[in-house]
């Protein structure tokens, strides 16, 4: 006989942000359905992957990119604290000199024959 373990989604207040949309059952194949309103809310697709991270008896679920362009979006401004790359002309520096690194010999000496 096979039981199922039930999941409810937590009815106290959860973290800032946070909403209560439904509750789903575990199945015997540890499988979830999420609620529609639930996917509506989010704009989650048939097909879209999902990252599961899992935070002491909480796992968030997150919606990865569908695309390239999607992927971008989610990186634009990741280095707008990097002082080489605030900057068009401060990037292309930059990555001029980074392929000015490749094009270097490089230098097989061991730390122990510099000794």
């Amino acid at each position: 006989m096979v039981h199922e373990a039930r999941a409810l989604y937590r009815a106290e207040p959860g973290p800032a942000g946070w909403m209560a949309l439904g509750k789903s059952k575990l199945s015997s194949k540890n499988q979830l359905t999420l609620p529609a309103a639930m996917t509506r809310t989010l704009d989650w697709r048939p097909g879209d992957e999902l990252s599961l991270m899992v935070h002491g008896d909480m796992v968030l679920l997150s919606r990865l990119p569908r695309d390239p362009g999607e992927w971008l979006a989610t990186t634009a401004g990741a280095g707008a604290n990097v002082e080489d790359w605030s900057t068009d002309e401060k990037i292309d520096a930059w990555t001029r000199a980074l392929r000015e690194e490749w094009n270097e010999e490089p230098d097989w000496e061991t730390d122990s024959e510099r000794s």
